[in-house]
């Protein structure tokens, strides 16, 4: 009877032991929430406690129904303190399009949690973002970088932004996927210039500050957006 008493407790604690192993446990200070940026939707969550936490799988859904994984966040792994997280989706092509996103929370055994589901409709369009700046081996010689989800007539226009007058105007094809583009301010006065980017009415605007043979800062942001970002 001692064996058997002994044996049902052994199993007991083994069988609460895997229970604690398959569903992993993270407190939330701030449930995920989500915003629409003019880049994407902006995702943010924060943390009170983490234990053995690994990282945050940030899954999206167009039916509410059927999650993909769209992008892995590291984690704290071990932290009672709050911990601000955030991620900026910005594969969103068509507008009034509602996507629902939830976290999966991974733990270093691989034991696992769902946060909460936040749904958000979209009204920007996010057609293309400029992300790679970089001088050419001519001074003032600049070439632009960026990713489209659709192709189309890119209209391209580099103003002084100084005295608000266009100095450059061009349009050309762009196709889906990685683009390159170069600006040509060699033989402009020094000074600040804004290359404004058009595609189907959603705009883009790179600031280049021109000092002599040499560029300061390459900022950009979308159109309506207050102020440039790096």
């Amino acid at each position: 009877m001692n064996n058997q008493i002994l044996k049902t407790l052994l199993f007991l604690i083994l069988l609460v032991g895997f229970s604690f192993q398959i569903s992993a446990q993270v407190a939330y200070s701030l449930d995920l929430k989500a915003t629409e940026d003019q880049m994407g939707n902006l995702l943010q969550w924060t943390t009170a406690n983490e234990i053995n936490s690994k990282h945050f799988i940030v899954e999206k859904s167009k039916d509410n129904v059927n999650f993909v994984k769209i992008a892995t966040v590291d984690a704290r792994g071990n932290s009672s303190k709050n911990n601000a997280y955030v991620y900026l989706d910005m594969d969103l092509a068509s507008i009034n399009e509602q996507i629902t996103y939830r976290l999966r929370q991974v733990d270093m055994d691989d034991a696992y949690s769902y946060s909460n589901q936040i749904s958000i409709s979209k009204t920007v369009k996010n057609h293309f973002s400029m992300n790679d700046f970089a001088m050419t081996e001519n001074p003032n010689t600049y070439n632009l970088s960026y990713t489209c989800k659709v192709a189309g007539e890119m209209k391209m226009e580099v103003t002084n932004a100084t005295t608000s007058s266009v100095v450059h105007s061009e349009n050309f094809m762009t196709s889906v996927g990685y683009n390159e583009v170069i600006v040509d301010l060699q033989n402009f006065e020094t000074g600040t210039y804004e290359v404004v980017f058009t595609l189907d009415n959603e705009k883009e605007i790179i600031a280049i500050n021109k000092i002599g043979k040499e560029s300061q800062k390459m900022l950009s942001r979308k159109a309506g957006e207050e102020t440039f970002r790096n």
